[in-house]
């Protein structure tokens, strides 16, 4: 996806510990750390029964949870990314929305503790192969120590409409 967006220099695992991956885009760099959400047995039960496509999200502080988790891998004084790629029954706008404004909230209220983080991406794809996604939902950090400059959230932008 980054490739199909513009962006060179694609490496994957650059670093001993550190971010999963380093990408350029016109000469700057970012790192993104990705972590994975697996399915879990409720997911399993939810598609048994047949149920909607999408669901109430897991529990917010889960999600924040799993950024939390990553906030080590980030690397000070540079753009970092983290991925949330989720193998889970699909969520629906308005929870993706929801979540946001949970993580947000808790950046707002915890900035030291976030301020390597550039921004975060939540990667919805239901097959396990890991393949083109079927959609992606970006929010930047605000109060990041080395935000996204607007052309390069409009760049990742980019990128989500065509994956």
């Amino acid at each position: 996806m980054l490739i199909q967006g513009g962006f060179s220099n694609v490496q994957i695992e650059p670093f001993d510990k550190g971010p999963d991956i380093k990408a350029s885009c016109d000469g700057c760099i970012l790192y993104f750390e990705v972590t994975r959400r697996r399915p879990t047995e409720a997911d399993y039960i939810i598609e048994k029964t047949k149920g909607p496509w999408w669901v109430s999200p897991e529990k917010d502080d889960t999600v924040i949870g799993k950024i939390r988790d990553e906030l080590s891998q980030l690397i000070n004084g540079e753009k970092n990314i983290i991925v949330v790629w989720s193998n889970t029954i699909k969520l629906g706008k308005p929870e993706v929305q929801q979540a946001f404004k949970s993580i947000n909230e808790e950046i707002e209220n915890n900035k030291e503790a976030f301020h390597k983080l550039s921004g975060v991406l939540l990667v919805q794809d239901e097959k396990i192969d890991l393949t083109m996604p079927e959609e992606i939902y970006f929010s930047p950090n605000n109060y990041a120590s080395n935000q996204l400059p607007c052309w390069l959230i409009n760049k990742l932008e980019c990128i989500l409409e065509i994956s």
